[in-house]
C-alpha cells in the first residue's frame, strides 16, 4: 500500500466497508485491525502472499476511489470543523438560557460526529 495513509484508509472502510466483497473486506480486517501479516493471511486463506498484497492495494485503490467520487470522509470532516468552531463560538457568548440551548445542542451534535473534546 505505497502512498497510502492507513488511519485515512481505514476510515475509508468505515464508510465505504460494506461496498467490498467479502473476500477483499475480510483481507483488509484481518491485516489492518487484526494485524495479521501478510503471511498469516495468505497461510489461513490460501493465497500467495503477493496476492494478499496485490488485494490490499487493489482495495485501498478501490476505496480511495469511492472516497473522491462520493466525499462521505471529506464531508464528516467538514461537518466536526464546523461543529468545533460553533461550539467555540457559543462559548464565548454571554451565558444566556438560549446560548445555554443551543451550547447543548451543538455538543451533543458533536458527539454524534465523534468529536469528544468540545
Amino acid at each position: 500500500m505505497n502512498n497510502v495513509d492507513v488511519i485515512e484508509a481505514n476510515l475509508w472502510f468505515d464508510f465505504y466497508g460494506p461496498l467490498l466483497t467479502d473476500h477483499q473486506s475480510q483481507i483488509w480486517q484481518l491485516h489492518f485491525q487484526e494485524d495479521w501479516s501478510l503471511a498469516e493471511i495468505s497461510a489461513v486463506k490460501g493465497v500467495s502472499r503477493a496476492a494478499v498484497q496485490d488485494v490490499l492495494e487493489r482495495t485501498a485503490n478501490l476505496l480511495r476511489d469511492y472516497e473522491r467520487k462520493l466525499g462521505l470522509v471529506a464531508a464528516m470532516r467538514q461537518r466536526q470543523a464546523a461543529l468545533s468552531r460553533l461550539v467555540k463560538v457559543l462559548s464565548e457568548l454571554p451565558v444566556d438560557p438560549q446560548v445555554g440551548e443551543a451550547m447543548a445542542l451543538a455538543r451533543g451534535l458533536a458527539l454524534e460526529e465523534g468529536l469528544s473534546d468540545v
